[in-house]
């Protein structure tokens, strides 16, 4: 059997219970066996800071990540059959589960202390139990409430010793008699429980010759003349073999009924005086084998009837010497009976651990894009980077927002209140929470809060920093500050309702009945032509939508996202090193910038940007890492073609150039752009105010919340109304209700003069739920808007995902990026862009089916040439 073994050796000879038993069965030639050492990434904290700051995380902030990543990266190159993580107060849920898909191994706990007790157990741990196919405790009383967790199967194993560590061993020297020669010793930490034992002891025999070690005695000031520090490896052996009694009390708060020293002390050679326990009964007759005691005057009691009797001693310590030695209670006869109990539980349920190790692949399936048993593309997605949780990232993250927001209020040419700054502020600093979530894995998922985020930002924040004056346009009066404040209130307000529903509890109410989209691409040769025909097709169909009908423009539309999904697949593939350098070449130098040149040359800068949003947003989800480079490049596009969409439109659209080609309108828009910028017709600061203008949405929202409802009624739900015919294409339904809320919007509300038929204004989501139902709207709205996003993503990201769940999620997270637009017109789009990545799955499986059976032919075909 091959095993991965996950403890730590801080506590070193004790921990790690298996390490030496595994070296020994390795040596024999029984079991394979890889060693993760928890202590190699988690460090105590040295530092008071550091301590503080772990303490708040919940968490150590040092080495955290690198430890749950080394786990995954361990069980995908060693393919184990049974991962056995000793406690696992560190391992993440994502991190534990994402171990198992990639190896497809039995994952087994051995909990040596309770998980439920506060002062030992974690989130992560108590959250994990659920995905262990077997619990082995230590701890009787803790079984039922493990089932009771989550976990079905749950054994009872007791701790066990070490011969290479316990065995018999009197001090020798002066010295070592001097430090260790006592009547009465204990080992184990100073719980408030076990002082009383001590004080009755001390009080009924004052002259006792005691030694206390372990941590905290010190501390206990009627024990502290006692404490002798700590007695590790052989000077154990000596603190057993030096004293006439050998103390063994359990810890009550881990609600153990035995403890390591129930074994050690015997194995030792020692007298040992244990409390009473049940499972101290079955293992040891009193008087006989061990000498038990039940209250701290019994235990008093005990001492001074035992310290007189040499003989007794000699005796009941050699024959718990012989009990222990002799009755197979080393570790290695513990993991005999974890093995045992595995490998029955396989028998019966049918899980994955296998007997025997995995046979190899055949050469020609050999390549790197299936180099893995299970799913990689979830393991990249959902552990975070090693480091990028730690606490000097999140003083960078907090500083670079801090500095950006002082920067941009010293700016502010509009001069906003107080309040405005204050609400404009706290819209930008929250970008924070879901960046930190994301980069920390708590939100193990494609990035896209942080960018949702992000963009929310742009629309009701940014401006408020970068306008002169507060008005829906150009030439429009400032809207009045009051409803610029409460917009601003208000978008605060429904953005954390957002944040409510996407990271709130309630999507574990769904999550049981949601389907899982399973989209494995595991073949390099069908995956990658495949792309390249979706990339480089694409465009040709983003160019034949303008001469479809309009009862087919929406298949169109589809057709034209086709260069979309394309491209989204290669940039995975090339991230994931998997990507030959010419098709990276012709992906990063041609496919790209023409897709976003096609998207600008609708008229739409939203078009084109789109794509780089998608892209940075796979860029990021691959390699686990927000591309903050990229972003602000993206950003300072915006405030370039933001301002060149209105002189190019009105070319474009029934203007001159209606009737004009494609690459011509590119040279129109490209020329316009090197215009407003590098030929300085358009000075700088006109730039950044047109910009903002076309970015700002916290002006229409005050407008919307000044007229509504003391000069327009609430809209009761009237603009969600053609949701509900956006899935059917309407060569189907062709009289369906038209999309003309921009229209009617802005008309409704006076953005737009009556006469101006040609004008449509973006409906934000944030301001439609305004609109409709006031600020309950706002709140309730957000709220279920955000569970959507977390409950589509759970559908998408997942262990067993694959390639196409990635490239799916991605490109669905593009499309719900249009917070500025109608739900509608965002919504409807949804379940046929869902539809549009089944029926691309549906093909790269066909295409890998083909790819096989040419596999399989190739044999025989060689096989004939040759006779």
């Amino acid at each position: 059997m091959r095993i991965l073994y996950a403890e730590t050796t801080a506590y070193a000879p004790s921990s790690a219970h298996f390490l030496e038993a595994l070296e020994a069965s390795a040596t024999r030639g029984e079991h394979e066996f890889r060693f993760l050492n928890e202590a190699d990434f988690i460090k105590s904290a040295r530092s008071i800071a550091e301590r503080i700051a772990d303490r708040v995380a919940g968490r150590p902030l040092s080495g955290y990540q690198q430890l749950n990543r080394a786990l995954i990266e361990n069980a995908a190159a060693f393919s184990p059959d049974m991962i056995l993580i000793g406690k696992g107060r560190w391992f993440t849920p994502v991190a534990l589960e994402a171990a198992k898909k990639v190896s497809g191994a039995m994952l087994v706990n051995w909990a040596t202390d309770d998980p439920f007790n506060r002062a030992d157990n974690s989130r992560e741990l108590l959250k994990s139990i659920p995905l262990y196919d077997l619990y082995v405790c230590t701890k009787k009383e803790i079984v039922s409430d493990v089932r009771r967790a989550g976990c079905a199967d749950v054994a009872y194993v007791r701790f066990g010793y070490k011969p290479e560590v316990h065995f018999p061993e009197a001090p020798a020297t002066d010295e070592e008699r001097e430090r260790f020669a006592c009547d009465v010793m204990f080992v184990g930490g100073c719980d408030a429980h076990r002082i009383e034992y001590f004080e009755a002891l001390i009080r009924a025999m004052p002259d006792v010759k005691l030694r206390l070690y372990g941590a905290y005695w010190e501390r206990a000031r009627s024990l502290r003349p006692y404490a002798r520090g700590f007695a590790v490896a052989r000077d154990y052996r000596l603190a057993v073999g030096g004293a006439k009694i050998a103390v063994n009390l359990v810890r009550r708060s881990n609600r153990d009924d035995h403890v390591m020293r129930t074994f050690e002390i015997p194995a030792c050679g020692g007298f040992m005086l244990t409390e009473r326990s049940s499972t101290h009964a079955e293992l040891f007759q009193e008087d006989h084998e061990a000498g038990f005691f039940g209250s701290p005057d019994e235990f008093a009691a005990k001492v001074r009837s035992y310290l007189p009797r040499d003989e007794d001693r000699a005796r009941i310590a050699a024959a718990g010497y012989r009990k222990i030695v002799r009755g197979r209670h080393a570790y290695g006869d513990r993991l005999a009976e974890i093995i045992d109990v595995a490998r029955t539980l396989k028998d019966r349920k049918s899980c994955s651990l296998r007997a025997l190790r995995k046979p190899a692949r055949s050469n020609r399936m050999a390549e790197p894009f299936e180099s893995r048993p299970g799913d990689e593309w979830y393991a990249l997605v959902s552990v975070p980077r090693p480091g990028s949780a730690s606490l000097g990232k999140a003083v960078m993250l907090a500083a670079s927002i801090a500095i950006a927001l002082i920067a941009l209020n010293f700016y502010a040419p509009g001069s906003p209140t107080l309040l405005e700054r204050a609400f404009a502020s706290a819209i930008l600093a929250s970008l924070a929470l879901p960046v930190w979530l994301w980069i920390s894995g708590s939100d193990p998922t494609i990035p896209f809060m942080p960018f949702l985020t992000l963009v929310f930002a742009y629309y009701f924040a940014l401006p408020v920093f970068l306008l002169r004056k507060f008005a829906t346009a150009l030439f429009k009066p400032p809207v009045p500050e009051y409803y610029i404040t409460l917009a601003l209130g208000y978008s605060l307000v429904g953005l954390y309702c957002m944040f409510a529903g996407y990271y709130g509890p309630a999507k574990w109410l769904f999550s049981p009945i949601l389907p899982r989209f399973n989209l494995q691409w595991r073949d390099l040769r069908a995956v990658k032509p495949f792309a390249l025909i979706l990339g480089f097709g694409g465009l040709f169909a983003s160019h034949a939508v303008e001469f479809l009908p309009e009862n087919l423009a929406q298949i169109g539309v589809f057709a034209a996202d086709l260069s979309m999904v394309g491209i989204c697949m290669l940039v995975a593939l090339h991230l994931a090193g998997k990507l030959d350098w010419l098709t990276a070449a012709f992906l990063w130098g041609f496919l790209i910038p023409v897709r976003i040149a096609i998207g600008l040359g609708t008229g739409s800068a939203a078009s084109g940007l789109i794509v780089g949003i998608a892209v940075a947003m796979m860029f990021a989800s691959v390699r686990r890492s927000i591309p903050w480079k990229m972003m602000a490049l993206g950003t300072v596009a915006l405030f370039i073609l933001r301002p060149a969409e209105a002189p190019y439109r009105m070319a474009i659209w029934g203007g001159r150039l209606s009737d004009a080609s494609m690459i011509e309108k590119a040279q129109v828009f490209g020329n316009i752009v090197y215009r407003i910028t590098v030929g300085g017709a358009v000075p700088p600061q006109v730039l950044i105010d047109i910009a903002s203008l076309r970015l700002a949405q916290f002006t229409v929202f005050g407008e919307v919340i000044a007229d509504t409802p003391a000069m327009v009624p609430f809209w009761e739900g009237e603009s969600f109304y053609p949701i509900l015919f956006k899935p059917i294409p309407r060569f189907i339904m062709p009289d369906k209700p038209e999309e003309v809320s921009g229209s009617w919007f802005g008309h409704r509300y006076g953005i737009i003069t009556p006469e101006n038929i040609k004008t449509s204004i973006n409906l934000p989501q944030i301001v439609e739920l305004y609109g409709n139902f006031g600020l309950i709207g706002v709140i309730v709205g957000m709220f279920i808007f955000g569970l959507i996003y977390r409950l589509l993503l759970e559908m998408y990201v997942h262990p067993g995902m694959g390639l196409g769940a990635l490239v799916g999620g991605v490109y669905v997270s593009s499309k719900l990026i249009d917070i500025g637009s109608a739900t509608s017109l965002t919504f409807g789009v949804i379940p046929w862009s869902m539809v549009l990545i089944g029926l691309i799955h549906l093909i790269v499986q066909l295409a890998e089916i083909d790819a096989r059976s040419l596999d399989l032919r190739a044999p025989a075909t060689a096989r004939a040439r040759t006779t």
